[in-house]
């Protein structure tokens, strides 16, 4: 009857936010223990951007490159370190983010910089202008590390 289905659906509905409610929690458990461990990354292994270059190669093909620092704060050599390069304008909105890695080595209290990670710019495509027009000083960076390799063959993962 009427009653019957209006009672079915007000379960569903009440199932549906029970399971939205859990999937929340998770993600919030998910990004706490991803943060916890960036904090962790970053007594090991401190990263700094020191800023946005544009580039124009051959074809008058677009390129954006970043100089990266590496500090190596353990008393170990780190053989590399792979992550996501994060650039986010003023207001905390994704430009872009770019998967890199650094292995040529660190020693132990050392530091080491990359110049030149970058990406190649479409012109065509809006986020990448975005990226390729945006004043430096108007851009975040953030490095997320997703995992360190020691010399002695030792590694450290984020979670997945």
């Amino acid at each position: 009857t009427i009653g019957k289905a209006i009672d079915e659906q007000r379960k569903f509905k009440a199932d549906k936010d029970l399971e939205a409610a859990k999937a929340e929690e998770n993600k919030k458990k998910i990004e706490a223990e991803r943060a916890a461990k960036q904090a962790e990354f970053a007594k090991l292994v401190a990263v700094t951007v020191l800023g946005k270059k544009n580039n124009i190669g051959e074809y008058e093909q677009r390129f954006v490159s970043f100089d990266v620092v590496f500090e190596n704060h353990t008393d170990k050599d780190v053989l590399g370190v792979k992550g996501l390069l994060k650039v986010n304008d003023i207001f905390g909105d994704k430009v872009t983010y770019i998967r890199c890695s650094f292995d040529k080595g660190i020693s132990a209290k050392g530091g080491s910089t990359e110049k030149s990670t970058g990406v190649k710019v479409n012109q065509f495509d809006d986020d990448d202008m975005k990226l390729w027009n945006a004043d430096t000083d108007k851009l975040k960076y953030s490095f997320e590390i997703l995992k360190i390799v020691f010399k002695d063959g030792t590694t450290v993962d984020a979670p997945e």
